[in-house]
């Protein structure tokens, strides 16, 4: 799906959500129960991207999935422009985000990596690591459908 303009997501009903953090913005079509994950609009490669994504995901509410996680690890996976879904909410100690099967995937995967990581710079990158475990563990049951 290509970049999207403010008209297109009005003519199919869609509503923007604008996340905290000013990235994952996403929008939802209740009606259809269908949400646009990593939203971006605009005509070209060049305009100002919504959480540094240049595709749009149009996903049935039905194939996503909503989790709480440690925030820590969740922005930095954000800060690193890896697919994230939609923020829903935002407190100081846990985000809530839905999530599609690509963004899961993802996540699970970077989580992973993060969790294991013993290169030499671990000791600058503790608190990210932490939270990587934390949040593999809080993914390690989540499923799709």
């Amino acid at each position: 799906m290509p970049a999207v303009t403010q008209e297109w997501l009005d003519e199919h009903g869609y509503t923007v959500i604008r996340n905290p953090l000013g990235r994952a913005d996403y929008a939802v079509n209740q009606p259809a129960r269908k949400y646009i994950l990593d939203l971006w609009i605009g005509d070209d490669l060049w305009a100002p991207l919504v959480n540094g994504y240049h595709v749009n995901r149009e996903v049935p509410m039905t194939e996503t999935v909503t989790v709480t996680l440690p925030p820590k690890f969740f922005d930095d996976h954000l800060q690193r422009e890896l697919p994230g879904g939609a923020i829903i909410s935002l407190k100081s100690k846990s985000i809530t985000v839905v999530l599609d099967e690509q963004a899961l995937r993802d996540l699970r995967s970077d989580a992973d990596y993060y969790a294991g990581f013993w290169g030499e710079d671990r000791q600058y990158n503790l608190g990210v690591c932490v939270s990587a475990a934390a949040t593999l563990k809080r993914l390690r049951d989540v499923a799709i459908g």
